[in-house]
């Protein structure tokens, strides 16, 4: 029987979102609808995901205010790493930087 269909109702959907089965179903349809990440191995890298204490790039534990996010590479789509908020949006700010320089060389080749 899908574990799913154990639940009804609004009251359900949140029974079931709080199994294991549930969040791993709630996180990849937002991840995959609301940010477009692709995985190579979704279950692999939910796993590894769930598992990890640390931030993969500074090593900081997480907590409830330094929380834990899938970073993935905005032009091809791809998850990279765990890491923290705070990390994220500093590699963020790298990838927009590396795009912006990427196409100032395109544009300065192409002249």
């Amino acid at each position: 029987m899908d574990e799913r269909r154990k639940y009804s109702g609004s009251l359900g959907t949140k029974k079931y979102r709080a199994t294991y089965k549930g969040c791993k179903s709630h996180r990849k349809s937002e991840w995959i609808r609301k940010n477009g990440i692709k995985f190579y191995d979704f279950d692999i890298f939910y796993d590894k995901f769930i598992s990890t204490t640390h931030c993969e790039l500074c090593n900081t534990e997480f907590t409830k205010k330094n929380i834990r996010v899938c970073d993935h590479d905005h032009l091809s789509g791809y998850q990279r790493f765990t890491c923290c908020n705070k990390c994220n949006n500093r590699v963020g700010h790298i990838d927009r930087k590396r795009h912006i320089l990427l196409l100032e060389l395109h544009r300065y080749h192409h002249r």
